[in-house]
């Protein structure tokens, strides 16, 4: 069981993870914390990465259900204006191109690989 500090918890990385990708648990992990990777086009995340891991390293996971606003990295290929509805992309990026649920509003502009300020919308 992993303890939340802060709507931070921490997990174990089920692959190498980047710093502010989305992520989700890791289907059929049978690991104490569980494994996350990371979230893809139409999945359902948990929380953002603090920082880049290895697998199998522990990885601070801020939480969705955490206030204030997340930073997030664009989708390559993502053209991304204040106020557009984000959505889940692969590799654990927004994009703005409509893909299963809106999770987040960008809060500022930006374009591949972009670290955006974005809020989650309820």
């Amino acid at each position: 069981m992993s303890e939340t500090r802060n709507g931070v918890a921490t997990f174990t990385a089920g692959e190498d993870l980047e710093d502010r990708r989305l992520v989700k648990i890791k289907s059929a992990t049978s690991e104490s914390p569980p494994e996350v990777v990371y979230a893809d086009a139409g999945d359902t995340p948990i929380g953002v990465t603090e920082y880049a891991v290895d697998s199998g390293d522990p990885v601070a996971t801020r939480l969705l259900n955490d206030s204030g606003t997340f930073l997030i990295e664009a989708a390559v290929g993502s053209a991304i204006a204040v106020t557009d509805s984000l959505y889940v992309a692969n590799d654990g990026k927004v994009t703005e191109v409509a893909v299963g649920t809106a999770y987040f509003q960008a809060n500022g502009a930006g374009t591949d690989g972009a670290h955006l300020e974005c809020v989650r919308l309820p």
